[in-house]
């Protein structure tokens, strides 16, 4: 039997990104503290992997003097090697114009930069950095590590409650349909749902 992964539920994840944005309270934040918040924000709101968020280049989220509509994953830097095209929330598009607006402008001209980068824009922030940004915040707000991956899982299980699990697997970049049904797990709101409506 497989696992159900661990997700968060709406609180919880506003909670986890309040403190990531602001990470010693209101007003407190910082350069590095904004990158942050849209690191997660992404993972959240496309459900990359942190490897695949690590390489992402500004080209791929502004180009033309505007926020892309649909994120496109690149083979090279997608996990199993396939391309694929994600649409953009409303408020990560809102969030990339203002990285744009107040940081970009002022970093230099380079499209080829890493979104989430260094002190050198052409060397991207590891993945463990990410991993303890999200551990912390889920440590501070919650009392327990969050783990990067559940930002991905709580993005494929709050999609498949809206859509069907063959557009959560093209979004995922799962090879296999089975490894996208972890997510069809139930909560006790679906169950309250389904006898309501018999």
């Amino acid at each position: 039997m497989q696992k159900i992964p661990t997700i968060l539920t709406l609180t919880e994840t506003d909670r986890v990104l309040i403190t990531i944005r602001y990470p010693k309270g209101p007003g407190t934040q910082t350069a590095a503290s904004f990158r942050n918040y849209l690191c997660a924000l992404i993972m959240l709101d496309t459900g990359l992997r942190v490897g695949e968020v690590i390489q992402l280049r500004r080209f791929m989220l502004w180009t033309q003097g505007n926020c892309v509509k649909a994120l496109s994953v690149p083979a090279e830097i997608a996990k199993l090697h396939r391309e694929r095209v994600i649409p953009l929330s409303a408020r990560l598009e809102t969030e990339i114009t203002v990285m744009h607006k107040f940081m970009w402008l002022n970093c230099g001209d380079s499209q080829n930069a890493f979104v989430f980068h260094t002190g050198d824009y052409l060397k991207h922030i590891t993945a463990r950095r990410i991993q303890q940004i999200v551990c912390a915040a889920g440590m501070a707000t919650l009392g327990r590590r969050v783990w990067p991956h559940v930002l991905r899982h709580t993005f494929a299980t709050r999609l498949m409650r809206v859509t069907n699990v063959r557009i959560v697997q093209e979004l995922l970049g799962h090879r296999n349909l089975s490894s996208t049904q972890i997510y069809t797990h139930p909560n006790s709101q679906d169950l309250v749902t389904a006898i309501a409506k018999m």
